[in-house]
């Protein structure tokens, strides 16, 4: 039978084609189902594993690659990549997008960043946003107007960022709770106290924020997270209207409240920053206001080591996470401008943060002439450590430099990824974070209130008190507040006036003016203004005389003159001319003295200003009882002088020292031009004339009496390591009737030494609670290390120990002061340092300075090492 054709057996090629086929699909189905399963993945897996996917998400050849160095395009690495999508509607759906975009770059490869993971450091992440960037975005990103924001992208999840905002002592243009400001901090010498304000600070602006981005949504300038505070310049010349700003004119002590509110505004998490902080003014800017756009300062390294790098120093070390230079030249060079950003702020001191150049300090550049053209002046900024640019857009033109190859986009991106390492260490890229969620009642919480009080209360100054019958005028007796008060100055009802600048204005409901807190002093008050302002021009003597004629016959028992400045007289731009009260003002004075003697009536003075006043009238009259430096209290002034007049409640004896020293009149010293701190006679370290009154000055309702320093070991070598130290001990006794915060203060003098060195100079200093047990004195303990003895010799060889003696004081006062000739003030011992000798150069001229020495090994038998010419 014919067989069919289809049913005869298979060729064995057939059976083999069959199996090819089949085997095929098979690996295709397998996969597509390995990618879709890769695909499906976290980003955190393969991070996490340290492992880069096994194929990229999207690829682009080398020569595209590279070709995104000189690419304008917006869309930047993004477009290249060919990657650009709609935004998706849902924003969590689009950052879901955003988290899953990984970036590696290899031989000929790349893949897109993934800047939103969190198990990458802050720094790595920022590094991967800003590849994202094309060259005007991140021009952008280098500058912005002083009222704007940067610019936002959406696409990449990247927010508008507010980066002024001003909160020296509480948040600018807000009614945030005004703390004192910052001179009434350092008068505190409590750093403590210092950390929690500025902790609460940082608390109102996360609330703020925060509120402000619910009813805006979006970032509003001085509402934004990066705080340009501390002020880390010296109050070197009581003219400069910025000494308010400042920690006083010692560097020990502007060192320790400088790291205190950096610690306290940028919070205690180990990852995350509350608020960023940011220390100005870099280098040396002390004033003059005046003609600080076109002025020189010249500073030599003794004095640039000494005093105006460490506050900076201390800055970086506590981790400050932006630094501001300002608009003076500096030796001759424009501080944005100068190699010291680089050479020691970058290279020595290891500054990673931000350089951020002062308000149209570029433009300036033009202004006075040192540059012809912006483009150069942008371009000598921005290689001279400058990241950020406040107030202008003068970055916008390093792109000419990027068309000539001198400037090169990675530099560009380098250093934005600076500015957004701040962002990303303020949680903005990140889903949570514990700063997060901060309510909008901690903005004049009472909590904040209280801390606010606690801080006037500390900082305030009594100046004068008379003793009579072993008692002081203040507190006051019942038998002073048992009539009215007749309360006079410009001071009384303008709460603004006693803030100071750059603050934060409470709402009536929080704020306390003097005339608030003395209505609870008697049972009438009889204020009068007299003058509307500090300045006092709307009113002339005759005018004075009625009011003050008016005022003093009301049947009163007391007498509080409120005088000073105000920012009317002191402040940005604005140099005082003179330590003199305005005239207006010192004729108040002068007429009230006269009025009160006729009256029998008692005086108490209230000044208010963040410097010295000449108030010798005031110092040497019988009818002035008592004078308080009150500086700028802030919010809770009317609270804080009411307590310290009656002694009512917790810190309300006086326990404010002077952050510096009191001069009667400026030509004491020379003028506000001249850096030259010896010569000049700058600060207590280097005046040698008898001030009204020396920093560290402050008395109290109670006494004290300090005995038995010693010091362990007594004696060290010059090869003394960083790491060792020395202990100082001092036994202090409250001799008083009243329990009260005492300020113990360590000074250190070089009684030897081959260099230059301040006559005196603070080395530590503790506020402690000393109770009146009589009988029963405390023991407290500082220590010391090599920094706080060491000699500087100049800018190659810095700091060493050289063979001497040093003498230690503790004390609650400056050493040697007119103030301090009484038993008990302070005690001293002397510290031996033994080591190489020293000897005359052999060039010595003995028209130079007597500390012109050189080192010798063996010196002379019999002869002190250090004897001097």
């Amino acid at each position: 039978m014919k067989r069919n054709y289809l049913d005869r057996p298979k060729p064995p090629l057939c059976n083999l084609k069959k199996f090819v086929v089949v085997s095929a699909l098979i690996i295709i189905i397998l996969t597509f189902t390995s990618r879709s399963f890769k695909r499906s993945e976290t980003p955190e897996k393969h991070v996490s594993e340290n492992k880069k996917p096994d194929k990229p998400l999207r690829t682009i050849d080398k020569g595209k690659l590279n070709s995104l160095k000189y690419t304008e395009s917006e869309d930047s690495l993004a477009g290249v990549l060919g990657a650009k999508e709609e935004d998706p509607k849902n924003k969590l759906e689009k950052y879901d997008r955003l988290r899953n975009a990984f970036v590696y770059k290899e031989k000929n490869i790349a893949i897109v960043n993934d800047y939103f993971n969190e198990s990458l450091s802050f720094e790595q992440r920022a590094k991967n946003l800003v590849l994202h960037l094309g060259l005007n975005r991140l021009l952008h990103m280098s500058t912005y107007a002083r009222q704007g924001t940067t610019l936002p992208i959406e696409s990449l999840g990247i927010k508008a960022f507010a980066w002024h905002t001003e909160c020296l002592h509480g948040q600018v243009g807000t009614k945030g709770t005004g703390f004192p400001h910052s001179i009434n901090l350092a008068a505190t010498f409590d750093p403590d106290l210092v950390k929690r304000v500025a902790s609460a600070i940082g608390d109102e602006i996360r609330a703020i924020n925060k509120k402000s981005k619910e009813l805006r949504n979006a970032e509003v300038t001085n509402h934004g997270l990066n705080c340009f505070a501390p002020v880390a310049n010296i109050m070197r010349h009581p003219l400069w209207g910025r000494n308010q700003e400042t920690y006083g004119e010692d560097p020990e002590l502007v060192k320790t409240m400088i790291r205190a509110f950096i610690t306290g505004i940028q919070g205690d998490d180990p990852k995350y920053l509350k608020v960023s902080a940011g220390c100005k003014h870099f280098i040396a800017h002390s004033g003059p206001e005046n003609s600080m756009y076109d002025s020189t300062i010249k500073v030599s390294d003794r004095d640039f080591y000494l005093t105006f790098l460490p506050p900076f120093k201390e800055c970086v070390e506590a981790g400050a996470s932006t630094i501001m230079c300002t608009n003076h030249r500096f030796n001759g060079t424009p501080s944005c401008v100068h190699r010291a950003q680089k050479e020691i702020l970058r290279d020595k001191l290891n500054f990673k943060g931000v350089i951020v150049a002062e308000d149209r300090a570029i433009s300036n550049l033009l202004q006075s002439k040192l540059y012809g053209n912006v483009s150069k002046a942008a371009f000598d900024v921005f290689k001279n450590g400058v990241n950020l640019e406040s107030g202008g857009y003068s970055m916008y033109h390093l792109k000419n430099f990027i068309q000539t190859k001198e400037l090169s986009v990675s530099e560009i991106r380098e250093s934005v990824a600076k500015l957004f390492t701040i962002r990303m260490k303020l949680g903005e890229f990140d889903q949570f974070h514990p700063y997060q969620n901060i309510p909008f009642t901690e903005v004049q919480h009472e909590e904040h209130n209280q801390l606010a009080l606690e801080a006037a209360l500390k900082s305030i100054v009594l100046l004068k008190n008379e003793i009579k019958h072993d008692n002081g005028f203040l507190p006051l007796s019942e038998s002073v507040k048992s009539r009215g008060t007749i309360l006079l100055g410009p001071f009384i009802n303008n709460l603004q006036f006693v803030y100071g600048n750059a603050a934060a204005y409470a709402d009536n409901q929080f704020g306390s003016s003097v005339h608030d807190g003395i209505v609870f002093l008697a049972n009438k008050t009889y204020p009068h203004n007299i003058c509307n302002t500090p300045a006092c021009g709307d009113s002339d003597e005759e005018q004075i005389d009625g009011l003050l004629d008016k005022a003093f016959k009301n049947d009163a028992s007391l007498v509080i003159l409120t005088l000073g400045t105000g920012s009317e007289l002191e402040g940005t731009g604005n140099d005082r001319k003179t330590l003199n009260l305005p005239e207006n003002q010192e004729y108040m004075l002068k007429k009230s003295i006269l009025l009160a003697s006729k009256k029998n009536l008692p005086i108490v003075l209230l000044l208010f200003s963040g410097g010295p006043l000449n108030i010798t009238l005031a110092v040497k009259s019988n009818q002035v009882k008592s004078i308080l430096a009150c500086l700028y209290p802030g919010q809770m002034t009317g609270h804080a002088i009411y307590r310290i007049l009656t002694k009512f409640g917790q810190f309300s004896t006086p326990s404010g020292r002077l952050p510096f020293t009191w001069h009667a009149n400026a030509t004491a010293i020379d003028s506000i031009e001249s850096y030259d701190m010896q010569v000049s006679g700058h600060t207590y370290r280097y005046f040698r004339g008898e001030p009204l009154f020396p920093f560290g000055y402050g008395l109290s309702y109670s006494k004290f009496h300090y005995y038995n320093v010693s010091v362990y070991p007594s004696q060290i070598s010059t090869s003394m390591q960083d790491s060792e130290a020395i202990s100082v001990t001092v036994m202090v006794k409250n001799i008083g009737r009243v329990s009260c915060d005492e300020i113990i203060q360590v000074y250190v003098e070089w009684l030897e030494t081959p260099f230059p060195m301040p006559n005196i100079e603070l080395v530590a200093f503790k506020r402690k609670d000393l109770p009146a047990t009589i009988g029963r004195p405390i023991t407290e303990t500082f220590t010391l290390t090599k920094k706080h003895l060491s000699i500087f010799q100049d800018k190659e060889n810095g700091f060493k120990l050289f063979p001497g003696k040093i003498r230690i004081y503790a004390g609650g006062i400056l050493p040697k002061s007119r103030f301090s000739n009484y038993f008990g003030a302070y005690a001293s011992t002397i510290l031996n340092v033994k080591g190489p000798g020293l000897r005359r150069p052999e060039n010595y001229d003995p028209q130079t300075p007597k500390y012109q020495y050189q080192l010798n090994p063996k010196p002379i038998r019999g002869q002190h090492p250090l004897t001097r010419v």
